[in-house]
């Protein structure tokens, strides 16, 4: 259920590949949140796995709402 809820909360671009979150942003960061929790952050571990103490989850394009888990 969780992964159906985040899922309907972001837009893909085509052109950049960037899963855009659409859902609630904080307003000093520019990150995207999802349940007090870095929308980016949930994405790697919705969709990829658990993130292990201590890694960093990058966006590699540099926008703060993009939430591709690659």
């Amino acid at each position: 259920m969780k992964k159906l809820v985040f899922d309907e909360s972001y837009s893909v671009d085509s052109g950049s590949g960037c899963w855009n979150w659409q859902a609630f942003v904080h307003p000093v960061t520019g990150y995207g949140t999802y349940h007090r929790q870095y929308a980016h952050r949930v994405s790697y571990e919705i969709h990829k796995e658990p993130i292990p103490t201590g890694f960093v989850v990058d966006h590699m394009c540099r926008n703060t709402r993009c939430v591709n888990p690659e």
